[in-house]
């Protein structure tokens, strides 16, 4: 774009009067029915049924005849075609705006559009009139701070607009919507046409610049505000409006609202990294932990389990279901579980599952026990089993004979990182005078199951478990005269546990 879009947008800003307020984002424009078939207003979007109405002779528009007047002080131009308005019509224009006047208020309002538009009907046409000579009269308009003119601020987000002209005029919009927000509660007034120029605008730094103008006037948590972004992530936005787009929503997002989670579920699948980045952060915020909705979490979960999906989308889906998911909750469990058994999952999404399964299994669960003994006892993965091994030993309680089993077992496993992951386990999980398992030790001691690295673990777990066991203590001592140095070394270790 050479000039980056930034920095086109403060350049633009610079006339304006100073505001507390941020940037603003772009707008649509309606048709000329509403969704139950009414004609309404161009301009105002409001029904023409509400107040006298003018036909432009030239084009055939028709706009309220108040809002007509208010875009014409602006341009001499039909505010909807930009087709030329000449003085006569303007005129006809004040005229009629003059005897549908009613009360003090709206006569001296009616005066003072009139005598603007007779000056105006001196001038030719729209096409006469220089750029600069429009953004002197935003410019007027953002330090008047009078929200009556949105409106005619409005007919210049036109596409026959110029780009300068259309981010001015956003910046309009923005510090006039700004203020109006101070006054009144709610969603404030010029919100909805910034929420228009953002879907209509065929232009990046318009659509940007009023995507900022949005975060800055709209409310939290409106919902038409999270439409607007949900619309510019479904559609064909460029890049940088798209990271702009979710980076709005985690402005907006409000914790445990169902349109903001619906929103950033969409954006946590989106192809960007930046953008799933950005909804992984809103849905941490705003998906309150254990009492996520069923159906939301059953979508987190649906996108956590397949494997037919993005890697980057199904490892942001595991996360999330870490941080929302209860612990001990079965479904986030189950689904945790069911990519850790998975020996045709990626090792990424394996981490990730394994990284939720710490979040979601409380200590002494006996569920989680057995998804992870199982996963010791099956996984082809030598990483996943040290790792399942490590959590054993955090989440059963000592003595837990499933746990146990689980690490012994895994004392005849081939690699030598995976026995190291079982002693640990076992000297964890253990308990002083087991007799069940000085049993199984003393068998796998004695025997020709297990290889001398197999061997030595076991001995050394034999002395954290013997308790004042002639027998055993024998047997410990006949191993410090074996051939194999780690076989003395663990025989060392356990007669000083033991004794």
């Amino acid at each position: 774009m050479g000039v980056s879009s930034s920095a086109r947008y403060e350049e633009a800003r610079q006339p304006f009067v100073n505001s507390a307020a941020p940037s603003a984002p772009p707008l649509v424009y309606r048709t000329s029915e509403d969704e139950d078939g009414e004609q309404v207003c161009s301009i105002c979007i409001g029904p023409l049924s509400c107040a006298s109405v003018f036909t432009l002779p030239l084009c055939g528009h028709t706009c309220h005849a108040l809002c007509l007047a208010s875009a014409l002080q602006i341009s001499s131009a039909c505010p909807i075609c930009r087709l030329p308005v000449d003085g006569d019509v303007q005129r006809q224009v004040a005229r009629a705006l003059t005897a549908d006047s009613g009360g003090a208020g709206s006569s001296q309002l009616a005066a003072e559009i009139t005598a603007d538009l007779k000056r105006n009907g001196q001038r030719t046409s729209a096409s006469t009139e220089s750029v600069h000579s429009l953004l002197a009269a935003l410019r007027r308009v953002a330090e008047e701070g009078d929200a009556s003119r949105i409106p005619f601020v409005a007919t210049l987000m036109s596409q026959q607009s110029s780009s300068e002209v259309r981010l001015a005029a956003v910046e309009t919009l923005r510090v006039l919507a700004s203020r109006a927000r101070i006054l009144r509660p709610g969603p404030p007034r010029g919100l909805e046409i910034l929420q228009c120029a953002c879907l209509s605008n065929d232009e990046d730094d318009v659509r940007m610049a009023a995507l900022q103008a949005i975060r800055s006037v709209s409310p939290l948590g409106e919902e038409s505000s999270l439409e607007v972004v949900s619309q510019l992530l479904r559609g064909a936005a460029s890049p940088d409006v798209r990271v702009l787009a979710s980076d709005v929503l985690q402005s907006l997002a409000i914790r445990g609202q169902p349109c903001s989670i619906r929103v950033a579920m969409a954006a946590l699948q989106d192809p960007d990294s930046s953008v799933r980045s950005a909804a992984l952060n809103t849905l941490r915020t705003i998906c309150p932990r254990g009492s996520c909705e069923p159906a939301v979490l059953k979508e987190i979960g649906g996108l956590a389990s397949g494997s037919n999906l993005l890697l980057e989308v199904q490892c942001a889906a595991l996360d999330l279901l870490g941080h929302v998911g209860e612990a001990g909750e079965p479904y986030s469990l189950h689904v945790a579980s069911a990519v850790l058994r998975n020996d045709s999952a990626r090792e990424e999404a394996q981490q990730a599952a394994l990284a939720a399964f710490r979040r979601l299994a409380p200590r002494g669960n006996s569920k989680a026990v057995e998804i992870l003994a199982s996963v010791v006892k099956s996984s082809r993965q030598d990483w996943l089993q040290c790792a399942c091994l490590d959590e054993l030993a955090n989440v059963a309680e000592r003595g837990d004979p499933v746990a146990v089993g689980a690490a012994v077992g895994a004392l005849g496993n081939d690699e030598i990182a995976a026995k190291q992951a079982a002693k640990q386990a076992l000297k964890q999980l253990c308990t002083r005078g087991d007799r069940s398992l000085m049993e199984q030790l003393l068998a796998l001691v004695m025997g020709q199951s297990l290889d001398v690295e197999g061997r030595a673990a076991a001995i050394e777990v034999l002395g954290c478990v013997t308790v004042h066991d002639d027998k055993v203590i024998d047997i410990l001592r006949g191993f410090r005269d074996d051939q194999e140095d780690s076989i003395k070394m663990a025989a060392e270790q356990a007669l000083l546990r033991a004794s």
